[in-house]
């Protein structure tokens, strides 16, 4: 490849996996991934476990309003094996490359439904707090920042401050 061609953008195929009781922070934060995510880059489909037929699956709503695909996984029960086969197989029909989980049972049987696949697994906590999981700053592997906020030097300090290492959308400040 000569140095004036572009080298080809790889694109990263994304299931945000997020919860269908209603729109609250986790998945208007999902929305707001997938509609500011390069579209040249990643190739985003929007997810959610429902356990009762009568709920409507708001954020699937609103992500196919945005032009992006979704796809409801019916679950009976909270740990439903038949709900993990279904995630995982859709992972292997639909190439995924990641699986971005948003709550307790999203995380869970996420995580259950990519043992086995390429996938690779990204959880959003809810009301973590490094005291309840036991862990230190130290044992944080990355700190990645979105949003424009993160470019804002006092954020990026006291995050560096804390972890003592971070990105805010791909530009490193450790």
């Amino acid at each position: 490849m000569s140095s004036n061609q572009a080298r080809p953008k790889t694109v990263v195929s994304v299931l945000h996996l997020g919860s269908p009781a209603g729109m609250y922070g986790a998945e208007r934060w999902i929305l707001a991934l997938t509609k500011y995510l390069s579209k040249d880059i990643v190739h985003s489909v929007v997810g959610v476990i429902k356990d009762d037929p009568s709920q409507d699956a708001p954020l699937c709503k609103h992500a196919e309003q945005l032009g992006f695909r979704s796809v409801v996984f019916e679950s009976r029960g909270r740990l439903s094996v038949s709900s993990i086969r279904k995630i995982r197989q859709f992972l292997m029909q639909n190439h995924i490359d990641i699986l971005h989980t948003h709550g307790y049972k999203t995380d869970l049987l996420g995580l259950l439904a990519t043992i086995g696949t390429n996938c690779k697994i990204i959880s959003t906590p809810r009301g973590w707090s490094s005291k309840d999981a036991g862990m230190k700053p130290s044992d944080v592997v990355e700190v990645i920042l979105v949003g424009g906020s993160t470019r804002i030097p006092a954020i990026q300090e006291t995050v560096k401050k804390i972890f003592g290492k971070g990105r805010a959308c791909g530009n490193s400040f450790t």
